[in-house]
C-alpha cells in the first residue's frame, strides 16, 4: 500500500496536492466569537490565525483583524480556508476574503442580498502570473536553468470572483489597486497599505548601527526566490566585493534554486546566508544594525511586508520595483529586474553622504511607522469593510 502511495504521488503529484489540500483544509469554524448577532459573515482566508498565534506573516494579523471589523460591525463570523468550496447550505450576508467558496456562490447558490468583498493580498492575478513566468523563461534564456518553482504561480483561475464581487480590497499601494482598476471591471477598487510587525525601536538601532553599515544590503524575503528577484542579488554582489549582501529566508528549501546559487553563496567572502531570522531574535536586530539598504527585486507583492518590517524596525533605503507596491519618501527604484539595473541603482546610493543616507533612512522608518503601522490598518479596514456593507 505504502509503495502504491508513493507511485500516486510520483506520478500524479497535482491531483496528489489538490486531495491532501481538500483534506486538510476542509470544515469551517463557526460563529468563532460566540456571538448573539442576527446578521451572518463568512471570512474566506486562512484558518492558521484562530488556532494559533504566530509573526510568521502579517496574513495571520488581516485575518484576525478582518473577523475582528466583522463582528464588531454586527456580524456572527464563520472562518475557512481559502482551498476549500463549502456547499453554503445557509445563506449569508457578507462573504469577504477569496478562494473556492466565491466560485461555488456565484456558479450555484447566488443571492443577490449578500454582499461580496473580495480581498487581494496583491497585484490582480493575471499580472502576478504573467510577471512570474516571465521571470522563469529570462533565467532560463540567460542561464539555461528552469526554476519556476522558485516562482510564485497561481494556478487558480477565480474568475467569477475577479469580474462579479460587490468590492475589492487590494493590498498594497495605488500601483497594485491599478492592476486591477486598468481592466475595467464594475466593483468599487479600494487599496489599504500593508501592516507590519514592530518588534523594536527604529530609534534605538539607527543609533547603533554597525561600522560599514552603509555599505551592507539585506535580502529580507520569503519563499519565491526568483519571483522576489535573489538571482539578481547574488548575480550582481557576487562580482562586487566592495559591498556585503546577506541573505534572509528559508532559501536552501527551493532546491533547485539552492543547487544552482550554493556554489556562488558559499564562495563569496561577501556574501552572507543567514537562513530565517526570529523577528523577537537577537539576530534580527543585529541584521537591523548591520545594514542601511534593503533590496526586493519582486515582480509582484502586496505592499511587501518583508520591507515595512527591516525599514520600519532598522530604517533603511530600499532598492526596490514599482511591484512591491509600496509608499517610501527615499526609493532607489529599480526600473528593471537585472543585475545592470540594480548597480544602476546602487551607484545612485553611493553618492550619498553619510549624513544623507541617515537622514532618509529615518524618514522611511517614520513613514513606515505611522502608515503601515498595525494600528492605522484597523482602522482602513474598518473603513472598507464598513462601506462594503452599508
Amino acid at each position: 500500500m505504502n509503495k502504491l502511495k508513493s507511485i500516486i504521488k510520483r506520478c500524479f503529484p497535482r491531483l496528489t496536492t489538490r486531495l491532501i489540500n481538500r483534506r486538510t483544509h476542509r470544515g469551517k469554524i463557526k460563529n468563532y466569537y460566540n456571538s448573539d448577532h442576527h446578521k451572518t459573515a463568512l471570512l474566506s482566508y486562512i484558518k492558521e490565525p484562530f488556532k494559533k498565534s504566530s509573526i510568521s506573516h502579517t496574513n495571520y494579523f488581516e485575518a484576525q483583524k478582518i473577523a475582528e471589523t466583522l463582528h464588531d460591525l454586527g456580524f456572527k463570523v464563520d472562518i475557512i480556508d481559502y482551498r476549500y468550496r463549502d456547499s453554503l447550505r445557509s445563506p449569508y450576508d457578507i462573504i469577504i476574503g477569496f478562494g473556492e467558496v466565491f466560485e461555488e456562490f456565484f456558479s450555484f447558490k447566488f443571492n443577490a442580498k449578500t454582499k461580496t468583498v473580495l480581498y487581494s493580498t496583491g497585484l490582480h492575478q493575471y499580472d502576478q502570473n504573467r510577471h512570474t513566468l516571465e521571470r522563469a523563461l529570462q533565467k532560463y534564456v540567460i542561464d539555461n536553468v528552469w526554476l519556476l518553482e522558485s516562482c510564485r504561480l497561481s494556478d487558480f483561475s477565480w474568475y467569477r470572483q475577479l469580474f462579479m464581487c460587490d468590492k475589492i480590497i487590494v493590498l498594497g499601494n495605488e500601483f497594485a489597486a491599478e492592476t486591477f482598476k486598468s481592466k475595467n471591471y464594475h466593483s468599487s477598487i479600494s487599496n489599504i497599505p500593508a501592516p507590519f510587525y514592530q518588534t523594536v525601536k527604529y530609534k534605538d538601532i539607527l543609533n547603533s548601527k554597525y561600522v560599514n553599515s552603509e555599505k551592507t544590503f539585506i535580502w529580507f524575503g520569503s519563499s519565491g526566490a526568483l519571483h522576489k528577484g535573489l538571482d539578481v542579488c547574488i548575480d550582481y554582489f557576487k562580482n562586487a566585493p566592495e559591498f556585503r549582501l546577506i541573505i534572509c529566508g528559508n532559501v536552501h528549501k527551493e532546491t533547485k534554486f539552492w543547487d544552482f546559487y550554493q556554489s556562488d553563496i558559499e564562495n563569496s567572502e561577501n556574501i552572507e546566508y543567514w537562513g530565517f531570522v526570529d523577528l523577537y531574535s537577537e539576530k534580527f536586530n543585529q541584521l537591523l544594525r548591520s545594514a542601511f539598504f534593503t533590496i526586493f527585486p519582486s515582480c509582484s507583492e502586496g505592499g511587501s511586508p518583508s520591507q515595512l518590517t527591516v525599514i520600519g524596525n532598522g530604517a533603511m533605503i530600499g532598492i526596490l520595483t514599482p511591484q512591491a507596491s509600496i509608499d517610501l519618501p527615499h526609493v532607489a527604484q529599480l526600473n528593471d529586474i537585472s543585475s545592470k539595473a540594480l548597480e544602476q541603482s546602487i551607484n545612485t546610493l553611493r553618492s550619498l553622504t553619510m549624513a544623507e543616507i541617515v537622514s532618509k533612512a529615518r524618514q522611511n522608518a517614520e513613514f513606515v511607522c505611522h502608515n503601515n503601522s498595525q494600528e492605522i490598518y484597523s482602522k482602513r479596514i474598518h473603513e472598507a469593510i464598513s462601506k462594503a456593507v452599508s
